[in-house]
């Protein structure tokens, strides 16, 4: 069966060069429970399909094997689509880089002549026009008065990571959460307009978290671990 193919495959291979999966999981940083899994082809208990797709791919390069070939693998084991039916690559392919779209194209064939002649000439009344009211607007800022919009910097999110732990983040208005692996010894910037959210720490004394050069106080959180802790600009730190 596939599912066991894929399992199979990357374990023979590593026997068959003498490495040993504490060995492994030291070299490419990925805890060793997965890479057990991924030796008996099962994808359970990962943090998301894109961990599971990105160690099964550094995982069989590091054995010399073909990445790609396992990831059409792990996807047959999911049940994922791998190539769309009906449809011809040869046919889909842009033969004229220059041609975005028919519309786009015929749009331009039915002004030539004297159409193309009086779509230049409003093409530049307008650019004529747009230039003189920016024009008058730095003359008026120039003499000294003041713009209503207040424009802010970015607030800067950066992070010292002493120990390798789970992190997510969400910034401004984004729904799903960024996911990654701090590393020990990396240094992580962001930045965001309005607000960080720390979806999940999974040990805050593990980094070292500063807002615009500030140090981040998780106040009274007991534990080690942190979940939706928001960071904004006024009001300071604001757990939730």
């Amino acid at each position: 069966m596939e599912e066991n193919l894929l399992g199979n495959k990357l374990k023979l291979e590593r026997e068959a060069k003498g490495l040993s999966l504490v060995k492994i999981s030291d070299e490419l940083r990925i805890p060793l429970k997965f890479l057990e899994k991924m030796e008996r082809s099962d994808f359970s208990g990962f943090p998301g399909p894109t961990y599971e797709r990105a160690f099964l791919r550094t995982y069989a390069k590091h054995l010399g094997l073909n990445g790609e070939e396992f990831i059409l693998l792990y996807r047959k084991i999911k049940g994922e689509s791998i190539a769309t039916p009906g449809i011809d690559p040869e046919k889909d392919k842009i033969k004229d880089p220059g041609i975005i779209a028919p519309g786009k194209t015929q749009f331009f064939e039915n002004i030539k002549g004297p159409k193309l002649g009086l779509f230049v000439g409003l093409s530049v009344i307008l650019i004529f026009l747009v230039f003189l009211g920016l024009k008058q607007c730095g003359s008026r800022g120039s003499d000294g008065a003041q713009s209503s919009v207040s424009v802010n910097p970015p607030m800067t999110l950066t992070a010292e990571v002493l120990e390798d732990c789970w992190f997510e983040i969400k910034i401004d208005s984004e729904k799903e959460p960024r996911k990654q692996r701090l590393i020990a010894g990396h240094k992580e910037k962001w930045e965001a307009t309005k607000i960080f959210k720390l979806v999940n720490v999974e040990n805050k004394d593990a980094v070292k978290f500063e807002l615009d050069g500030n140090p981040v106080d998780f106040g009274t959180i007991n534990g080690k671990s942190v979940t939706n802790f928001s960071l904004e600009r006024q009001g300071g730190e604001n757990a939730k």
